[in-house]
């Protein structure tokens, strides 16, 4: 089932998407036909999926001029209560199946907020960015793309000077880990994972299968020192977007949700609030398999399989499946060594075709469970 506001939202954005952006600013109509419908060099376009989850914020915005959760609730299916809406501040998340280029998403959102605050007056984005990993090795697939703004010049993110009569200049910082730099009056992009300033003293007892793989929570110092810390980039920055990626970890009673509570708070504190939180998951759900309330579009992976964005399963043949067997051990490998080892045989038929054509083909495992 999809969520209960991704229904009316897509068709919403078709119609809006037909009728040229009607309602968003200038500087996002400039983007929005930039991105979409503009011939780029070597006839590069973006997947659907990536521009319907685009539009689809700058739609609810822009056009809608949602700024709170309860909002929504113009475009609920279900039939939902405010009791489902809990965060103070506006949340929207997008599901977006493995592979199919949430990163560029994410980019795509940034330069938006960035230009919008550059180029229209009173506009409530911003230039400052907090773009948090749930773990180091998304963290360093996210810091190929970020470091030195390498996606904003290889893909076409950023238009041309002179587009549409405007310079276009994007000059963000970007901060990585405890690398914490001076703060730019250009913009800034705080590139971090969550236990950088995860604070678990305020943590329950209960198993958090998040903290066994996240470790112990290191030691906060300013940003002048040598790690990041929330309460102090909140401190400086008066405006701020938080972009979790892998972001199935951020619902309640959780570090990674507290942390943002705890940005929004200092942000209270000065006036202010935390103005747009954006998430990005293939598998937005809680611990009970409970839907997020707030997904606003949705990209599963059977349609990006379908649509050959991602690559297609090859399943072992029947008959083989049909021999395998399970052995009384407590030892995974042990327990299904069959079944793994079936894989590895129709995994390495298909990497020797494959590698015939200069692609790649990878084993890839799925189990019942996290443990």
């Amino acid at each position: 089932f999809n969520a209960p506001f991704v229904e009316k939202i897509r068709k919403e954005v078709y119609e809006w998407r037909q009728f040229g952006y009607d309602g968003a600013s200038i500087t996002s109509k400039s983007l929005l036909n930039f991105w979409f419908n503009y011939q780029h060099k070597n006839n590069f376009q973006y997947y659907f999926a990536q521009r319907e989850s685009v539009e689809s914020i700058v739609y609810l915005f822009e056009s809608k001029k949602i700024r709170f959760n309860k909002e929504l609730l113009t475009l609920d299916s279900w039939g939902i209560t405010e009791d489902f809406l809990q965060d103070e501040w506006l949340r929207l998340i997008i599901k977006q199946a493995t592979g199919s280029g949430k990163t560029k998403v994410l980019s795509l959102l940034i330069a938006w907020s960035y230009f919008n605050n550059l180029y229209e007056k009173d506009s409530l984005l911003t230039k400052n960015f907090l773009l948090i990993a749930p773990n180091t090795i998304v963290l360093d697939r996210l810091r190929n793309d970020i470091e030195g703004l390498k996606i904003f010049q290889t893909d076409p993110i950023v238009p041309y000077s002179g587009y549409e009569g405007k310079s276009w200049e994007f000059a963000p910082k970007v901060h990585i880990q405890d690398e914490i730099k001076s703060i730019s009056d250009s913009g800034n992009i705080f590139l971090t994972n969550i236990q950088r300033f995860a604070d678990r003293s305020k943590q329950n007892n209960e198993y958090d299968l998040k903290d066994k793989f996240l470790g112990p929570s290191p030691q906060s110092q300013n940003l002048n020192g040598s790690q990041i810390s929330v309460k102090e980039i909140s401190r400086n920055i008066d405006n701020l977007i938080v972009l979790n990626d892998e972001a199935h970890h951020v619902y309640e009673n959780t570090a990674w949700k507290r942390s943002i509570e705890d940005i929004h708070n200092s942000l209270k504190q000065k006036g202010k609030r935390l103005v747009l939180q954006i998430d990005v998951t293939a598998t937005p759900k809680n611990k009970k398999g409970e839907i997020f309330t707030q997904t606003i579009a949705d990209y599963p992976l059977v349609e990006a399989i379908y649509q050959e964005v991602v690559k297609k399963p090859v399943i072992p043949n029947l008959p083989s499946r049909q021999r395998l067997k399970e052995y009384p051990s407590a030892i995974f490998s042990e327990k299904y060594r069959d079944y793994l080892h079936l894989g590895y045989e129709t995994w390495k038929e298909q990497y020797e075709k494959h590698k015939k054509i200069n692609k790649k083909a990878l084993l890839f495992i799925m189990v019942d469970d996290t443990k």
